[in-house]
């Protein structure tokens, strides 16, 4: 998955009413791998809640990490813990959290400097793959959110333990060279799909309960990338997953989009920003124009404009 600007690990997720002391969110956690370039990825997560991932270059492989993975690469030995913006009721830009911890099976595990990032819209924290909150989340019965001491919810536990099981093996596997575990794996488009075909099945992956979508949610009725074939992307205001946007933030949203000349099942890339709709260059072609913030902090400034050549992104004037 690439992404301009400062990047949402893979999956933007939003936590909202989903941290309840109750598994009504109707489906319990995942864990999705890949291996791309010489580099692994994998994650666990709750849609909606909370997610671990993983990720860096296998060894024997050699090569500079492209810009578009950076986000997605962790330190070895470890995993990054996120949960975005509704976790905590301090959302102060880049300040420590104190008091932030998560209660499993009865035992208190210190968030430490976990901090929330407005550039994200979620808070960001990372561990020892061995450290006790890891270990404990491996084979817990029951997670509880504390902040300060006063329960802020309750976390679904529901395939938790082998989620993560399985993305800590996958992540020691990925660092020691040793073949990588197998996971299931989930279904996807046909061969041969189209941009919009791949954008539907990704959303499904995401959200396999509860998936709503507007009317002109998804626009894919313009070439973008130059090969005489239609795009696709998704007005990710436009789509709910359990009645939450999954891919928005507090101020911002990730646009995530399908082009035709790039295969596979995951976004060619996911712009930061806000109102994505298709607007014309002063040559008369189709570019994907999304709000950005300006360089003050607000919105007002003129949206920045996109066209991909070569499966890379670039801004047209």
């Amino acid at each position: 998955m690439r992404n301009i600007g400062p990047a949402f690990p893979r999956l933007p997720l939003l936590l909202g009413t989903a941290l309840i002391a109750t598994p009504a969110l109707g489906f319990g956690w995942e864990v999705s791998t890949d291996v791309e370039q010489g580099l692994f990825f994998g994650h666990a997560r709750l849609p909606g809640a909370m997610l671990l991932r993983c990720g860096g270059q296998l060894p024997g492989t050699t090569g500079t990490v492209p810009m578009y993975y950076m986000d997605s690469v962790t330190a070895p030995g470890t995993l990054h813990l996120e949960l975005d913006i509704q976790a905590f009721s301090d959302t102060n830009e880049g300040r420590a959290l104190v008091g932030a911890a998560l209660l499993i099976d009865g035992q208190t595990h210190s968030l430490g400097d976990i901090a929330y990032t407005d550039y994200y819209g979620a808070f960001h924290q990372s561990f020892s793959l061995h450290a006790p909150l890891v270990q404990a989340l491996r084979q817990a019965n029951s997670v509880t959110l504390l902040e300060q001491g006063a329960i802020r919810g309750g976390i679904p536990t529901q395939g938790m333990t082998a989620a993560i099981g399985s993305l800590i093996d996958f992540c020691e596997a990925g660092e020691s060279g040793t073949p990588l575990p197998t996971t299931a794996t989930p279904p996807t488009p046909p061969s041969g799909a189209s941009a919009a075909e791949r954008l539907l099945a990704w959303m499904a992956r995401g959200c396999p309960v509860d998936l709503q979508r507007q009317t002109g949610a998804i626009s894919n009725t313009q070439d973008l990338d130059g090969d005489g074939l239609e795009d696709a992307f998704l007005d990710p205001r436009g789509a709910t997953c359990n009645g939450n946007h999954l891919y928005c933030g507090a101020m911002l949203c990730h646009t995530p989009v399908f082009l035709s000349s790039v295969p596979g099942n995951d976004p060619a890339d996911e712009i930061l920003g806000h109102g994505p709709q298709i607007n014309f260059s002063s040559t008369g072609l189709p570019v994907l124009a999304i709000q950005r913030r300006c360089a003050d902090g607000d919105f007002d400034c003129a949206p920045s404009a996109y066209r991909w050549r070569n499966g890379q992104a670039y801004l047209v004037p």
